[in-house]
């Protein structure tokens, strides 16, 4: 969407065209919301737990992928941490993996330059 300092003009659209760019290069705040949240100790515990279970991590571009058994239990305790996740890191990108007849759960968490420190630091997952 164009400011209202844009006017029609192809040097007015240049001028826009910068400014969409520059602030989609803008830092992103990796701060975490849960702290103070009545949720906070059950995420955490929740960490605790995924962190026992992981047997894989792998690197992506945009991110890691993490490796679980494919249990039920595993399933729900994953869904639970995306439940919080999504709560307090809404600049995570989420998702759970189960490929037919596979022994394997993978969870993918990825986001734009910057979360792999957040994913390592502040998770605590590696």
């Amino acid at each position: 969407m164009k400011e209202a300092c844009c006017k029609t003009d192809s040097k007015s659209d240049a001028c826009c065209a910068e400014k969409e760019e520059s602030s989609a290069q803008e830092e992103i705040d990796y701060t975490c919301l849960a702290k103070g949240k009545p949720y906070e100790k059950e995420r955490e515990e929740c960490l605790i737990k995924i962190r026992e279970e992981i047997l894989e991590k792998s690197e992506l571009k945009r991110g890691y992928s993490f490796s679980f058994h494919n249990r039920d239990s595993t399933y729900n305790l994953l869904s639970k941490f995306i439940e919080y996740e999504r709560n307090c890191c809404s600049f995570l990108d989420l998702s759970l993996h189960i490929k037919g007849g596979s022994d394997r759960i993978l969870l993918l968490i990825e986001g734009e330059n910057g979360v792999k420190d957040f994913i390592n630091n502040e998770l605590d997952m590696y």
